[in-house]
């Protein structure tokens, strides 16, 4: 690929729509190109002010931001009765709050709800969810699940483009290094949401088994509040259950990471250990 063609390529790369093939090759190319991988960097960041000028500018009307929540939860209570009680009754986004989402996105930051910056890759089994300030952690760890268990095509899948996660998730985002000494390989990462705030969601693949690191701002999204405490090597992490997949989580210099699988309590416990 040379640099024109990759050049044309990189706003929908940067939308995270561009299909599996097309994303291998323009990241291949960006590992040898200096000069395209600054215009990826522009790129993002004239896509972000973009947006951010967008709203500023937006005014919503507190009968709009009453309207929408109302229609929200009406929806939500809908979804609820229709699932079988052994699903989340958060399990599922309706189309209205997908809607919803889209709205947010381009103006209405001053309602207080989650705005992401990035789309998810086309055909990605769970969509972006609208979570309300007041809803509580086990919205959050349904997310998690949610993400866990029908993960997106991963939008970046080059570990030093991880750090352009940073100013949407708030705290540094970086692969931890000892995963790998336990079989784990990464697959792809994704900027996903979780409440009002946002999370980078790090895949990876063990023999047999697939687990999922979060890493996310801890003051925003306090996962172990619904998770046991346990003391190990003088650390305190936190352990539980959700849906059938175990959860573990931690803190580490302000940063939050929280692991979703089906492995069982004294393996997730080796790795969230182990992750700094």
């Amino acid at each position: 690929m040379n640099c024109r063609t990759n050049q044309s390529l990189i706003e929908t790369f940067v939308d995270g729509e561009l299909p599996p093939a097309q994303v291998l090759e323009v990241e291949s190319h960006l590992k040898g190109c200096e000069t395209c991988a600054e215009y990826l960097r522009f790129a993002a960041a004239f896509k972000i002010s973009t947006q951010d000028a967008v709203r500023a500018e937006t005014v919503v009307s507190d009968s709009f931001r009453q309207r929408l929540g109302a229609a929200t939860r009406a929806e939500e209570l809908r979804e609820n009765a229709m699932f079988d009680s052994s699903f989340s009754a958060r399990r599922a986004v309706p189309a209205l709050a997908t809607a919803a989402a889209i709205l947010l996105l381009y103006g209405s930051q001053n309602l207080g709800w989650l705005h992401s910056t990035q789309s998810l890759a086309p055909g990605a089994a769970t969509a972006a969810a609208v979570f309300s300030p007041d809803l509580n952690v086990e919205a959050a760890l349904d997310s998690l699940i949610d993400y866990h268990s029908s993960p997106p095509e991963p939008q970046v899948t080059q570990q030093d483009l991880l750090p352009g996660f940073e100013q949407n998730v708030g705290v540094r985002v970086r692969l931890p290094a000892d995963m790998a000494r336990f079989g784990a390989q990464w697959e792809g990462a994704n900027l996903i949401p979780m409440r009002n705030s946002q999370a980078a969601s790090l895949r990876y693949r063990m023999p047999g088994h697939r687990v999922t690191l979060y890493v996310y701002d801890p003051r925003k999204v306090p996962v172990q509040d619904s998770l046991q405490q346990r003391l190990v090597l003088d650390q305190p992490i936190y352990l539980g259950e959700w849906r059938g997949y175990s959860i573990a989580a931690k803190q580490h210099r302000g940063v939050g990471y929280a692991l979703a699988t089906d492995l069982d309590d004294a393996r997730i416990t080796e790795l969230i250990t182990a992750i700094h």
